[in-house]
C-alpha cells in the first residue's frame, strides 16, 4: 500500500517516533541483574494524548512543568513504590532504559536502548533522614519510606553526575538513530560522603529534536533510595525542579537546528543544564 498524503506522512512520522522513545525504569548496583520495571522506579501516567501515543514512554517538554520532576504524574505516584533500593554511599547504579506501548504496571515493558543522542544528568533529592539503629525498629523504618513514598519531588536537588560530549564533539550518548553505538543503561556513582538516608534519585537524558522553541525532549524518571554510609559531605549547589533550567538556555535549546544537538556542530564546549557536579 502507497501512502502519500500529508496525513499519511505525519501518522508515520508519529509512529517513528514513538516507538523511538523510552523509560528509565529500572535500576541496580552496577554489575547485578536490573530490577523487573517499577520496582525502585515511580511508575509515568501521561495523560490521554494521541500525539502521546498514551505512552509511560513519552517524554517532556516543559521546564516549567511539575512533572519535569520525575515523569508525567510522578511526582505524585510514589506510593506505589513498595520499597527503596538499599545502597552505600560510594556505590555506582546502573539505570536501565525500556519502553512500552501503553499506561501501567510495566507487565508489557520491553528492553529499548538510549535510542536519541543527547546528554544526560543525575540528581539527588533528600527526603528522610535514616533510622538510628537500635535493634530494628520498623516504625521508624515505616515513617521514613512513607515520607518518601508522599514526596513530591518539590525538595532541593543536587547533581550528582552528568554525561556530555566526547573529545571529537559529539555525544558520549550519540544514539543509534545518529548511527552510535546502542546504550542500554546509565552508571552514576553516589558520592561516598553523601548524609545517610532517604533519597530520590533523578535520571535524565535530553534530546533535541528540532531547532523549534521548546522541543527538547527530556526523559525523565525517579528512583526511591535508602544511601548508608558515614556521610559528612553537605551537597550543593541546590536546585529545584522547576526552576533549574530556562527553555532559553542554550544547553537545552538549539535555536541553529537538531543537527547542533546532535553533535555534527562540535559540542566540546558545551556545557550541560543545571549546577555543577558535587562529588561529595
Amino acid at each position: 500500500m502507497k501512502l502519500s498524503s500529508p496525513v499519511a506522512v505525519l501518522l508515520l512520522s508519529s509512529i517513528h517516533d514513538t516507538t523511538a522513545h523510552y523509560v528509565f525504569s529500572r535500576i541496580a548496583l552496577l554489575n547485578q541483574p536490573p530490577s523487573p520495571p517499577y520496582t525502585y522506579v515511580r511508575p509515568i501516567y501521561p495523560p490521554p494524548d494521541p500525539q502521546l501515543n498514551n505512552s509511560t514512554s513519552s517524554p517532556q517538554y516543559s521546564v516549567y512543568s511539575p512533572h519535569i520532576r520525575c515523569g508525567w504524574f510522578a511526582h505524585l505516584s510514589g506510593s506505589y513504590v513498595n520499597w527503596p533500593l538499599d545502597i552505600n554511599a560510594g556505590d555506582t547504579v546502573s539505570v536501565s532504559t525500556t519502553q512500552s506501548s501503553s499506561l501501567g504496571d510495566g507487565k508489557d515493558e520491553e528492553d529499548m536502548d538510549i535510542y536519541h543522542p543527547g546528554p544526560a544528568t543525575a540528581y539527588l533529592s533528600f527526603v528522610a533522614e535514616e533510622p538510628r539503629e537500635d535493634g530494628e525498629d520498623t516504625t521508624a523504618l515505616r515513617l521514613a519510606e512513607q515520607k518518601q513514598r508522599v514526596n513530591a519531588g518539590d525538595g532541593w536537588w543536587f547533581k550528582i553526575g552528568e554525561v556530555g560530549a566526547r573529545e571529537d564533539g559529539r555525544w558520549v550518548l550519540n544514539g543509534r538513530e545518529a548511527d552510535g553505538e546502542r546504550v542500554w543503561s546509565l552508571n552514576f556513582t553516589i558520592p561516598p560522603s553523601t548524609p545517610p538516608g532517604y533519597y530520590l534519585l533523578r535520571t535524565e537524558h535530553l534530546y533535541g529534536y528540532s531547532s523549534s522553541f521548546n522541543s527538547t525532549q527530556f526523559y525523565v524518571s525517579c528512583a526511591h533510595l535508602r544511601i548508608k554510609g558515614p556521610g559528612g559531605g553537605s551537597p550543593g549547589p541546590l536546585v529545584k525542579f522547576p526552576g533549574a533550567y530556562d527553555a532559553w538556555d542554550r544547553s537545552i535549546w538549539f535555536p541553529f537546528g537538531s543537527t547542533g544537538y546532535n553533535g555534527y556542530y562540535g559540542l566540546k564546549e558545551h556545557s550541560l543544564p543545571g549546577p555543577p557536579v558535587w562529588k561529595g
